[in-house]
């Protein structure tokens, strides 16, 4: 980045908001402009608008309309069409039975009194 003097940096912050105001934008704050040159040229630090927050977040929401759309498509894409003898069919069919997990059974620990540690003492 180029040092300018402060009158410099003062001039050309003027030069963009009255192009800003021209265009009906808002201009930046003045530590955003200073902050501007460090990144780019002088030419694009007063040409270019404000960029509000919102711009700058990179993830993409999606609109109403889309996930109606989304969800519309959906619906019509998982729907299956059974006719009757099919559906009892399935209503007959008997259901699957998972054979149930057996937990490991757990043995206690002995409770560490005086007396267990006493003799645990001479088991040694």
């Amino acid at each position: 980045m180029p040092r300018f003097p402060y009158w410099d940096l003062k001039y050309y912050y003027q030069v963009h908001c009255q192009k800003q105001k021209a265009q009906d934008k808002t201009p930046v704050s003045y530590a955003a402009f200073c902050n501007r040159l460090r990144h780019l040229n002088l030419h694009d630090a007063i040409h270019y608008p404000r960029v509000n927050g919102r711009a700058r977040n990179t993830t993409v929401k999606a609109t109403p309309d889309d996930f109606h759309r989304r969800l519309h498509t959906l619906n019509e894409e998982n729907v299956q069409i059974l006719d009757l003898d099919k559906l009892e069919e399935i209503e007959q069919e008997k259901p699957v039975v998972y054979p149930r997990k057996v937990n490991r059974t757990q043995i206690p620990k002995p409770k560490q009194n005086l007396r267990n540690r006493f003799i645990s003492f001479f088991k040694k």
